[in-house]
């Protein structure tokens, strides 16, 4: 019978065993070495790393070589003496150089700046204080791609954590990037749950978790409003006032800038971003600050927010941020230089990087084609002509006289031929990548067909293009799209809003030399000089008849579809052709650069595209841990 059978007795099978992961913390093993082992040979300006003061009882090699210059190779950690705790588990997924980084971290973390401090009433500056409080030390990482940063930042949150600072801050450049935190935290033994983002908290409400590590990124730590307290203030309550807890900065280059510039215009202020870094940092004197940038010791710029590394202040060569940022200003690389050595050797930085052994190079050289030649010297006389109608009108606007060709409006001239050159730029930036294009796609296909993964990225994504067309578009023309995005575009845009129309008046000044200045009418409006839009109206028509040079970004999904590629940039809308030639707009949300990096990742898309939004701080590789 069909049935025949199932009420009979069953064997249980019994479930399969789960292993035992000892989760109890342990303070990481490791002994002092009694002498240096020598280094290797180095490979041009780069020595291959290896442990120098320390060995590990169970060693875990890098995945793959790791390299220092050889200035940074010659200088000597110090020997340390902390003992990151951690479970068993976590160190086990921590490479020996990653391993190193912990330990040196925590050691600078049991340190103090030397002399006690209070911040000014901006918060953006340390002052010696007698009655002021003592500052915890702080640590650098500047490894470069592939030693696994975010893991470090990780297993130094995990050993506060296991300590019993269970709250902890990091702070990136991109939203996105909380996956590959929470990534690197679950590596170790963490729960993804553990990671929650700011944004998820309104601006202004109290933080309810009581334990946990907040996501954010520098724009949500500057952003504040009128009617209700800043982002800073929030995370500062819920930190609380003797928080000792990791306050990390990944990318931390993008604090940069935070001392302000000095411009032939005078002293420029520090970026909002840069300055609420430094705030932090300061209402947080026993946080332990981590700074992690792969860039960090390239210009002085990006040391002007490092307040805990001990660069400047009581018991240093330099009394103030300022004098430290004048002396190593007007030294240069070398300077630099000297100062992340000194770093190493205080026991305040480490910068590897994977070596370039085996890797190969082969430059795609384009062929101009009969056609590409004549489009481009087409565009090039385009230009041409419009510099000279620049000129003629910069006279018929009385920005330069007409007899004389003496600029009479020096600020008007120098804006105008200011935008008239980043347009000029921007378009053959634009030009130039389309141009490339043909031979790319046969480079693709040839891979495609050896099965290999390709990799792209694009310096622009000409978005703001595609939103300006939309803007000008009705509502029957949304229904029936017909748009092309052409480099042309960034041409016809600038006559439109930058080619200088408004008329300027003469007039004499103090000195009794001729000056102009703008004309309005008797209700305000600006007043515009006839022939100059004459002119402007005559160019944006023949340019309109110029053939068109298609969008790199667009151009390469068209090719190969959105089937086989995976987008990755900042782009919130893209435009699209479907087999018929119908052209539709797909919107793009946070989390689809989060799905398409997923999908290229898993090999259901053999292309990525990415741009500069899309690739700061993610991993496109097989991933060897």
């Amino acid at each position: 019978p069909l049935l025949g059978g199932l009420g009979g007795a069953r064997r249980l099978v019994a479930p399969p065993a789960v292993p035992v992961i000892d989760a109890t913390p342990q303070p990481l093993a490791y002994e002092l070495l009694d002498h240096v082992p020598p280094a290797d040979e180095p490979v041009g300006i780069y020595v291959p790393w290896r442990l120098t003061r320390i060995a590990f009882p169970v060693p875990n090699p890098h995945p793959d070589q790791l390299v220092e210059s050889v200035a940074m190779s010659s200088i000597l950690p110090p020997v340390p003496h902390y003992r990151p705790l951690l479970p068993a588990s976590a160190v086990a997924a921590l490479s020996d150089a990653q391993r190193e980084t912990i330990i040196y971290a925590g050691e600078a973390f049991g340190r103090d700046l030397p002399g006690l401090y209070a911040p000014d009433a901006a918060g953006t500056a340390l002052r010696s204080d007698p009655d002021g409080q003592s500052y915890r030390m702080g640590y650098m990482v500047g490894d470069g791609t592939g030693v696994g940063k975010g893991q470090q930042v990780a297993a130094c949150i995990l050993d506060r954590w296991c300590r019993g600072h269970r709250k902890a801050l990091w702070i990136s450049k991109s939203a996105a990037l909380i996956e590959d935190a929470r990534r690197d935290w679950s590596a170790l033994g963490g729960l993804p749950i553990d990671i929650q983002p700011l944004d998820a908290f309104a601006l202004g409400s109290d933080i309810p978790m009581q334990s946990g590590i907040l996501f954010l990124t520098y724009a949500t730590l500057r952003s504040q409003r009128d009617d209700a307290p800043s982002r800073l203030q929030q995370i500062l309550r819920w930190l609380g006032t003797g928080f000792e807890g990791l306050l990390a900065f990944d990318e931390a280059h993008e604090l940069a800038n935070a001392l302000g510039t000095e411009t032939i215009h005078g002293k420029q202020k520090g970026s909002e971003q840069g300055l609420a870094g430094v705030r932090l940092q300061n209402m947080l004197p026993r946080a332990c600050v981590l700074y992690n940038s792969a860039t960090g010791a390239t210009d002085p710029a990006n040391l002007c927010y490092a307040t805990r590394l001990g660069l400047w202040g009581q018991g240093t060569a330099f009394e103030t941020r300022e004098a430290f940022m004048a002396a190593i200003a007007s030294g240069g690389v070398a300077a630099m230089e000297i100062v992340a050595r000194d770093l190493k050797a205080f026991g305040l930085y480490t910068a590897r990087s994977l070596t370039f052994r085996g890797v190969e190079y082969a430059p795609l050289e384009h062929i101009l084609t009969v056609d590409q030649i004549r489009v481009y010297d087409a565009y090039a006389d385009a230009w041409s002509i419009i510099h000279q109608r620049l000129d003629d009108v910069l006279e018929a606007t009385n920005i330069v006289d007409r007899m004389t060709g003496r600029s009479l409006n020096a600020q008007a001239k120098g804006a105008a031929l200011s935008r008239f050159e980043s347009a000029k730029q921007r378009f053959f930036g634009q030009v130039l990548i389309a141009m490339k294009l043909p031979t790319l796609f046969g480079a693709i296909d040839d891979h495609l067909a050896l099965d290999h993964h390709v990799v792209i990225q694009l310096v622009t994504t000409a978005e703001a293009v595609l939103e300006r067309r939309l803007a000008d578009l009705g509502a029957d023309e949304r229904a029936n799209l017909e748009i092309e995005i052409s480099p042309r575009d960034y041409m016809i845009e600038y006559l439109k809003t930058a080619f200088p129309t408004r008329m300027l008046r003469v007039f004499k000044g103090t000195d009794g030399e001729p000056r102009s200045e703008v004309v309005v009418d008797e209700a305000g409006h600006p007043i515009h000089s006839q022939e100059a839009v004459r002119a402007r109206d005559e160019l944006i028509e023949q340019l309109c008849a110029m053939p068109a040079i298609p969008s790199a970004l667009d151009a390469i999904i068209d090719r190969f579809g959105t089937d086989r590629v995976a987008e990755v940039t900042g782009r919130s809308r893209r435009l699209l052709s479907d087999m018929a030639g119908r052209q539709r707009i797909e919107r793009r949300t946070a989390r689809s650069n989060i799905a398409e990096a997923d999908a290229f990742m898993a090999g259901v898309k053999q292309i990525l595209i990415f741009s500069d939004a899309g690739g700061t701080g993610r991993s496109y590789h097989a991933d060897r841990k």
